[in-house]
């Protein structure tokens, strides 16, 4: 039976990191780790102020998935009206109708959370509105947490359902964009102005991938929390303090 679990875990694991996997550190930052620390607090101080930046933080995202995923919906719309899409294989426009239908439902579900995530006010905690929060806060935490002290899956999937949304719509772009671009070369291999194009096309998209793969890595890199705090504590910071506030008198 314990094997059994394990492989079940080890299958969920990979198949987040299939779905997560071009947005994986925006996905642990933003939805699992808040989750975790909030679930994790030590009491219910703590989980609500947690609480509150955790909402800032997703109502923030749910703007941006707002912007972005307009104005890549307006941007992929205007591809389809191009010669050489109507002209290119049929997997072109197909992708960038599957780009539209991602986008649109990426902005809807962006703006569905937006509304409803809650909004935390700061209200003294012996007040009725900071009773009424904290049986709010109890009810939120009980729906959230799983038998092993972590969030759901189910509501991680939700949350998390704007931004993989998203990240679909730009792959999906992307693909159509390189079908429209490479498919006059299935037809036919000249030197010609599409095998041009084309190769122009496939160095800026290696310059340009390249560039935001190590960009992304780097930024992640640097902002990383730390597992541990890495600063010495007040009573052991300065030797020559603590030693002086040894000596002083009372």
């Amino acid at each position: 039976m314990a094997r059994i679990r394990s492989c079940i875990a080890f299958a969920r694991a990979v198949l987040w990191r299939l779905l997560t996997f071009a947005y994986y550190e925006s996905f642990q930052r933003n939805t699992v780790d808040p989750l975790n620390r909030i679930i994790q607090a030590p009491n219910d101080d703590v989980r609500l102020q947690l609480l509150r930046e955790w909402s800032d933080i997703k109502v923030e995202e749910s703007k941006y998935i707002q912007i972005a995923g307009g104005f890549l919906f307006t941007t992929v719309a205007s591809c389809l009206t191009w010669n050489s899409t109507e002209t290119s294989h049929w997997t072109g426009p197909a992708l960038f109708y599957a780009s539209t239908v991602f986008a649109l439902v990426a902005i809807i579900s962006g703006s569905q959370q937006l509304w409803i995530l809650p909004r935390v006010d700061a209200s003294p905690s012996n007040s009725d509105a900071g009773k009424k929060r904290r049986e709010e806060l109890v009810s939120f935490i009980a729906r959230l947490s799983n038998d092993e002290g972590g969030p759901k899956s189910k509501y991680v999937f939700a949350l998390q359902t704007p931004i993989m949304l998203l990240t679909f719509s730009v792959m999906a772009f992307l693909a159509g964009l390189c079908a429209v671009v490479y498919s006059p070369l299935a037809a036919r291999l000249a030197w010609d102005d599409d095998a041009k194009t084309a190769v122009l096309f496939t160095i800026a998209s290696i310059v340009a991938g390249g560039a935001f793969a190590a960009g992304s890595t780097f930024v992640y890199a640097l902002f990383r929390p730390d597992k541990t705090d890495p600063r010495p504590s007040s009573a052991s910071s300065d030797p020559k303090q603590s030693k002086n506030a040894q000596a002083s008198p009372a």
